[in-house]
């Protein structure tokens, strides 16, 4: 197994692995995603991959707010459904973990959607522990709506 840095060249993998989760992107939209994140700075993405294979990946992002101290966060971490249990995504979190602490943050922080039990076990076997509980709220922002409101 080998870990990498993610590249745009990594694309149609990295939109496939989101796909097994749910999160439909194509790979034109995933490669504009990580040219724009590997120009933004603050986030790391890296790939692991066997015989030239990407088999797995992970996004952690450096996050500092007006209530808490500078922290990383584990933003995505998917591991094929054909290779999982092979420490793939442990050394993806050790990965994440150490770019963490070379980028002087000394917490790492991973949001984990209530009903996937199975991500659950293997934070809590990375040794994160559950902190708290929320609900998270989306609302889609027309374009439109805004420009009438401030009008």
């Amino acid at each position: 197994m080998q870990i990498r840095p993610m590249t745009e060249d990594d694309a149609v993998a990295v939109a496939g692995l989101c796909g097994q989760l749910g999160y439909l992107a194509s790979a034109p939209e995933i490669a504009t995603r990580i040219g724009q994140l590997l120009h933004r700075g603050g986030d790391a993405q890296f790939v692991a991959e066997e015989h030239g294979k990407v088999l797995a990946w992970i996004h952690v992002h450096a996050s500092l707010t007006l209530t808490s101290a500078a922290r990383a966060e584990i933003l995505g971490l998917v591991v094929d459904s054909e290779a999982r249990h092979r420490g793939l995504g442990r050394a993806l979190v050790r990965q994440a973990e150490r770019w963490a602490q070379q980028s002087g943050l000394h917490v790492m922080r991973v949001r984990s959607q209530v009903s996937r039990d199975e991500a659950h076990r293997f934070y809590h076997a990375s040794g994160y522990r559950v902190v708290k509980r929320q609900e998270v709220y989306d609302k889609t922002l027309d374009a439109a709506e805004q420009d009438s409101r401030h009008a």
